[in-house]
């Protein structure tokens, strides 16, 4: 059976005979792969590959890609994503920055709070406008704090997707502000 078939079997039938063989021929390589951009936790890397090719081989398409073009595609994405994550700095508590000081922790002045009190409504009017995906997609990134690709692997679609989503959401919602402001 050749790769597109054994993708076709796990995807129509939840054929486990036919994942055990796509394991069997890629592994070996995407270890390979995943070693080469420099993580030593490659086998780690290549099970959440192979875990993602289980759950979404209904997407591959033949006609856009050769299985292993597909196949390395999530292999690489799903590594740079790691790389990235390892090099973000982590903070520490102690800089400045995170210091609150009693001029940060004061009340504001009520015009102040009013006015944040109108933003704050205006972005919450502008968000209930959002598309049920965008609108959860938003609330991961920009509220709960994970990274797009993080938002994307928590709701099983495409980074792609993710990235294209958040824009036109953040369009979206600008435009509503933007709106409002002009009538307000």
């Amino acid at each position: 059976m050749d790769d597109t078939a054994l993708l076709e079997a796990i995807a129509q039938a939840r054929d486990t005979d036919a994942f055990a063989e796509l394991c069997r021929r890629y592994t070996g390589r995407l270890c390979s792969f995943v070693r080469g951009r420099g993580l030593d936790d490659a086998e780690s890397v290549v099970q959440d590959v192979m875990l993602t090719i289980w759950r979404r081989a209904g997407t591959f398409d033949p006609t856009r890609a050769a299985p292993a073009t597909w196949i390395f595609t999530i292999t690489r994405n799903r590594s740079t994503d790691l790389l990235r994550k390892r090099q973000r700095p982590t903070p520490d508590p102690r800089d400045p920055a995170f210091v609150t000081t009693q001029a940060t922790t004061s009340t504001p002045a009520p015009d102040k709070a009013a006015e944040q009190s109108r933003q704050l409504a205006a972005i919450e009017r502008a968000m209930d406008e959002l598309p049920n995906d965008q609108r959860e997609l938003l609330a991961l990134v920009y509220i709960q704090g994970t990274t797009i690709a993080e938002a994307a692997k928590a709701l099983q679609i495409p980074l792609g997707t993710a990235k294209s989503r958040i824009r036109l959401a953040l369009a979206s919602v600008r435009t509503h502000l933007s709106l409002e402001h002009s009538h307000g």
